[in-house]
């Protein structure tokens, strides 16, 4: 057996959008999967204390509710918004499941995209009400690094379009909900260069990370100027 040697002089060969990907997924990953498993313990109705609590651990939270079986608001937190607010579509996902798991959708507003995030409350092992934590994407990924370099989208909601001019991306016309059902990961393009994207679910609500691969995509100037206090996890 030889010595083992290192080439200085190797080049890295890692695509640009994968190693962007590798540097600001993780962190995110590591963070929601922190908020997954917060919320898919709790099993009743959440007292002031724990809810103090979760807003510390995760303070891109911008909201949380109790909602009943139809989608109607029981108590709210805080009570108003300046989003209009709209958990129905929770109540229609998967509605023959019984199965306990998370429930997540996104909603484009005019304020900005909202993601909800529900856990159903059992009584005597039947479904009673949900509890929902909601919160604006935009915060949550501005905090990770090389958020100016990524993108996130799910399924007909742009919901981080880092410093790029969303539209002359391909990230906006892809059909997710198909794409990540299908694979894991993959590319996409149009006619200025490619993005490479990892997608996960967030409950029942798949995400998409992207970021360039090839080709230089328009900037939006000072669109990331309003994030730039938001700070770490």
């Amino acid at each position: 057996n030889t010595p083992a040697t290192v080439d200085m002089e190797l080049e890295d060969e890692l695509p640009k959008g994968v190693e962007v990907i590798a540097q600001a997924v993780p962190p995110i990953d590591a963070e929601l999967r922190r908020f997954e498993r917060t919320l898919f313990a709790l099993d009743r109705n959440p007292d002031g204390a724990w809810m103090q609590n979760f807003v510390a651990k995760h303070p891109w939270v911008s909201g949380m509710a109790l909602i009943d079986l139809e989608g109607k608001v029981i108590e709210q937190w805080p009570d108003s918004s300046l989003k209009s607010l709209d958990y129905t579509p929770l109540v229609k996902i998967l509605p023959e499941k019984t199965t306990r798991i998370l429930r997540a959708y996104a909603q484009d507003t005019p304020l900005g995209p909202e993601v909800y995030v529900a856990v159903p409350i059992l009584e005597e092992g039947v479904t009673a009400r949900y509890f929902v934590a909601h919160f604006d994407p935009r915060d949550l990924f501005s905090r990770a690094p090389y958020s100016s370099e990524i993108m996130v989208a799910a399924p007909e909601v742009l919901l981080w379009p880092g410093k790029y001019q969303a539209g002359a991306t391909p990230v906006v016309e892809e059909d997710w909900r198909r794409s990540i059902r299908s694979s894991t990961d993959g590319t996409i393009k149009n006619a200025t260069g490619k993005f490479f994207w990892v997608g996960r679910y967030l409950g029942t609500l798949p995400l998409a990370f992207a970021a360039p691969e090839t080709g230089e995509f328009p900037v939006a100037a000072g669109q990331m100027d309003q994030y730039g206090g938001a700070g770490g996890f």
